[in-house]
């Protein structure tokens, strides 16, 4: 039997087998997928996402479109990745950040003028300082996790503070959750909007939500989860139901097992149960569905590379490359990259980081570019990160911290410019500062959540309910302004 025929025997299966009580109990398409996960080579993992209710989303008007989120595993420096180099909002000269940030300071000569000059680019970052001045890039600035509008007022009282500030794995955690809370069922805002687009793909093979290297609290649901893929670990087709896998298993013994399995197939097909016709045509679909990933992925596999920043993107844009043939009009991606904990010797450690992070961002652009894919309206790119960095140094690196420069890249971003004021570097009197009023710090309060930031990215991925956006982001009703305004539709 053909692909195209098994897949129109499975449409027709599952078409007929709505209702059966299983799969009404978790909706059709979250168990065919959930199913489909019982089946799927080892090195991808599929499950289930909800599908949204017809309110909570645009779908054919905005055509295709990805959200690609990249972790800097860490605490990424953003201060010495994007700085003043002129008067800044805040009252800022480079003088004002050199004296402040000591040994950690960036040459001034060394900066790529960003936009008018008032700012610039760590000289390791020039794809940015491009992708910026042609109007593709925005800097989304101070963010960080909040439970509302803060002052260091607030903070020295104890007021309204997110959990275990400063500590690693909890400010990840707060990051991709959206939250303010470290334990209990958070789940994460990338999963969710991943859940609620999906309503836009009733056909795809695959689900919304895609992680390029392992799992990820970002992509994480109550439902299940996301795909699963290594970039530098080839997919394989089922060894019990293709005879050609498993080639340490004598070859009559697989020729037998795969005509056993196929007979099973096609009797359950063929079945006066409901549910044996379900799970027959769940398990098609997943051989299908991993057939075309191997397809789709193999040649992005890249073995040299490992798990590199570089060779997850590849992966990414392969994907995307293939979102037609996959049946999938949105998508939310996950990438990550570690190294960012720079207590110690950064300034040799950081431009080897960020000479990475703008070699893979830069070939990725480029990949979805006019030159390459054509899709670059279509993608958003955006980062994430535990925490920032404190603006002092303890002499040969930075500590943990809290607000951070954010940057978004893309076609649809309304770029050359950051939104919010770029905060304080002053050791006296600095008003964003934790410490106000005491000593300095050199730790920023946030002026924009997480939940600000991504309820705008949600938004152009295509969630528009109000109440849809307050479920994923928690903060979300405490603010005033929900859309940032980074992104131009």
């Amino acid at each position: 039997m053909t692909g195209d025929e098994l897949m129109r025997r499975n449409n027709l299966m599952t078409n007929n087998n709505q209702t059966n009580g299983l799969g009404a109990s978790l909706g059709r398409r979250q168990f065919l997928r959930r199913a489909g996960a019982a089946s799927v080579a080892a090195s991808v993992t599929m499950t289930g996402l909800r599908v949204a209710p017809a309110d909570a989303l645009t779908c054919g008007p905005l055509g295709n479109r990805s959200l690609v989120c990249i972790h800097l595993d860490g605490g990424a420096d953003g201060f010495n990745m994007y700085s003043p180099l002129e008067t800044s909002q805040s009252g800022s000269t480079w003088d004002t950040y050199a004296a402040t940030r000591g040994p950690m300071a960036l040459p001034r000569g060394s900066l790529i003028p960003a936009g008018n000059g008032d700012f610039g680019f760590n000289q390791n970052l020039p794809a940015f300082a491009d992708l910026f001045n042609r109007g593709d890039l925005a800097v989304v600035s101070n963010v960080g996790p909040l439970t509302g509008p803060t002052t260091p007022t607030d903070v020295q009282a104890g007021r309204r503070l997110p959990q275990s500030l400063f500590a690693h794995d909890a400010q990840a955690r707060l990051w991709q959750t959206a939250t303010a809370t470290v334990g209990g069922a958070a789940q994460g805002w990338g999963g969710q909007i991943a859940e609620v687009i999906d309503g836009c793909d009733n056909d795809a093979l695959v689900s919304a939500a895609v992680s390029a290297l392992g799992s990820s609290v970002f992509l994480s649901t109550a439902a299940g989860g996301a795909l699963r893929l290594t970039p530098n670990q080839s997919l394989r087709r089922m060894s019990g139901y293709d005879p050609t896998q498993a080639g340490w298993y004598p070859s009559d013994q697989r020729q037998r097992v795969a005509a056993a399995l196929r007979t099973a197939l096609d009797a359950a097909g063929s079945s006066t149960s409901e549910l044996e016709r379900l799970v027959a045509g769940t398990t098609e679909r997943a051989i299908i569905t991993n057939a075309e990933l191997e397809d789709v992925t193999s040649s992005a596999i890249d073995m040299a590379r490992g798990g590199t920043l570089q060779a997850q993107l590849r992966l990414v844009a392969q994907l995307i490359n293939n979102r037609d043939r996959l049946r999938m009009t949105r998508q939310v991606f996950f990438v990550t990259m570690g190294g960012w904990d720079t207590h110690g010797d950064q300034n040799r450690r950081l431009p080897v980081l960020l000479n990475k992070l703008n070699s893979a961002v830069g070939a990725f652009q480029q990949a979805l570019g006019p030159n390459g894919l054509d899709v670059a309206d279509s993608v958003t790119t955006f980062t994430t990160t535990d925490f920032g960095r404190t603006l002092t140094s303890n002499g040969d690196g930075t500590d943990h911290a809290w607000g951070n420069h954010a940057f978004v890249i893309g076609g649809s971003v309304n770029g050359g410019r950051h939104f919010g004021e770029i905060p304080s570097f002053a050791t006296a009197n600095n008003p964003d500062d934790v410490g106000t009023g005491r000593s300095f710090g050199g730790r920023l309060v946030p002026q924009f959540s997480v939940g600000q930031y991504g309820a705008t990215l949600a938004r152009w991925a295509g969630v528009d309910d109000e109440a849809e956006l307050d479920a994923i982001f928690p903060d979300l009703r405490e603010f005033d302004t929900r859309n940032l305004g980074f992104m131009l539709s």
